[in-house]
């Protein structure tokens, strides 16, 4: 356990140097991550994807709303219902941001081969199942997606 703890506190901080020239820290990047799509994601479901608390996700947003890079949008069929959904700011920002990772990409093959990362992901996938919702990560196309629970 405490390996893996160890290797996601390196991850963060890594990620944190690189994020830093664009002004914008790990949980906001994740939370444009996860809405890269376009469409809007409740805020209940963010928490889910993001494991924060619901104080740092309001926080996160409101941030975000000030720089125009998320907006609010009220659910249709549930007006209690809050849903979050990127800018075009915020989309322009995202495609920079992945074609300069480069950082992040050699911190990790120097230290691991594409079998080994390979390994890794498909690791990294199982230990991340949610047992409650099935939801798991996967490497093959980078997103998040529902599985059948099996009988």
């Amino acid at each position: 356990m405490q390996a893996i703890s160890t290797c996601a506190r390196v991850l963060r901080r890594q990620l944190a140097g690189e994020l830093a020239s664009y002004d914008i820290n790990d949980n906001e990047f994740f939370l444009l991550w996860h809405l890269r799509g376009g469409q809007p994601i409740a805020q209940n479901e963010l928490l889910s994807l993001l494991a924060i608390s619901p104080a740092q996700l309001s926080t996160t947003i409101d941030r975000m709303v000030t720089r125009q890079l998320v907006q609010t949008v009220r659910c249709a069929d549930d007006r209690r219902r809050q849903n979050i959904q990127t800018t075009d700011q915020a989309q322009e920002l995202l495609s920079v941001i992945l074609a300069s990772d480069e950082g992040i990409r050699e911190h990790f093959n120097n230290r691991v081969t594409s079998d080994e990362q390979a390994d890794l992901l498909k690791l990294i996938s199982r230990l991340s199942c949610d047992p409650k919702t099935l939801r798991v990560f996967d490497p093959q196309t980078a997103c998040q997606f529902e599985r059948e629970a099996k009988a």
